[in-house]
């Protein structure tokens, strides 16, 4: 905070407005804030090391675990919201240093699947949470054909721009996350849903785009210049900023999915056996466009309308 050219969050969603209220308003930088991603990790750190330390140093092994319990309970308490059935990505604090909630729906959650925060809980208390994430994210506010939105559709006007973050956007690390958490969680085929609009999107793109934008109505921009163009009866497409190419992150992950396809192509998994994560599934699958890897450059041009990058 106190160095004029650190990122305004300190998470994956750095930008200004990379959480906001429900009225597009900034969260309160003044206070301290709570992140809902930091939160899981942190869970999910102090875990690991408490079992790594469990032979050597069994007293620091039970501190650790100890706190990280402590820190799930609060999160699960205070970052749900039992009426939307989801969870927020922040707190921050209002003027008179009040706690409260940012109240709009982000892809954050996604990122608890690939956590440990999960682990262990009464089995229907795991089960509410993990669908509540998994069926939010695989909803219409949130999947697009290049991956899953940073921020419900619902808010795509809220800041009055196509922001870094926002409802417009698509990132491929924060929908590969994503994806990694759902295999963790027993959703394997609706990972490879994900994973397939990822390979699209770059091979249709020509590059490791940080992110996609993606309108209200579905349709990817491959090249990021197209956003200058009118879109959706709209008579510009405003942007905060473009996306850098040849990023690392996108590149990881493009380079992991290819591996895992490679490696089951030679090496079938075996078939998920009956349980509520593979009914869930079965569920939303037949919900959703059923999109695989497109290896054709012709088909892929077919597939997304916008010219590549």
């Amino acid at each position: 905070r106190h160095n004029k050219y650190g990122l305004t969050h300190q998470t994956w969603q750095d930008s200004l407005t990379g959480y906001i209220h429900e009225n597009g308003d900034s969260l309160n930088l003044s206070h301290p804030i709570a992140y809902l991603e930091v939160q899981a990790l942190t869970v999910d750190g102090l875990l690991r090391t408490a079992d790594t330390l469990q032979a050597d140093n069994p007293e620091k092994s039970a501190q650790w675990r100890k706190a990280a319990h402590e820190i799930r309970h609060a999160t699960l308490q205070d970052f749900w919201d039992e009426e939307d059935q989801f969870f927020v990505s922040s707190i921050d604090r209002d003027k008179n240093g009040e706690p409260r909630k940012d109240g709009v729906e982000q892809s954050d959650p996604g990122w608890m699947l690939n956590t440990a925060i999960f682990d262990g809980l009464p089995p229907d208390e795991r089960q509410k949470y993990i669908t509540a994430i998994v069926t939010k994210l695989f909803s219409s506010d949130f999947l697009t054909d290049a991956g899953i939105r940073s921020r419900s559709v619902e808010y795509a006007e809220t800041v009055g721009v196509a922001d870094y973050h926002g409802s417009l956007v698509s990132w491929p690390i924060d929908t590969y996350m994503a994806a990694k958490g759902l295999r963790r969680q027993g959703f394997p085929k609706l990972a490879d849903q994900l994973e397939a609009r990822i390979l699209n999107s770059v091979n249709a793109s020509g590059d490791f785009y940080e992110f996609f934008y993606v309108e209200p109505d579905g349709t990817v921009l491959l090249n990021p210049e197209a956003a200058r163009k009118k879109t959706s009866g709209a008579e510009n497409f405003p942007v905060q900023m473009f996306p850098e190419k040849g990023i690392a992150w996108t590149v990881a992950a493009t380079l992991m999915i290819k591996y895992r396809n490679g490696k089951r192509a030679l090496h079938p998994e075996n078939p998920t056996p009956p349980s509520w994560e593979s009914e869930l599934e079965q569920d939303i699958l037949a919900h959703i466009p059923d999109i695989s890897p497109i290896k054709a450059v012709s088909e892929l041009h077919k597939k997304f309308t916008a010219e590549p990058g």
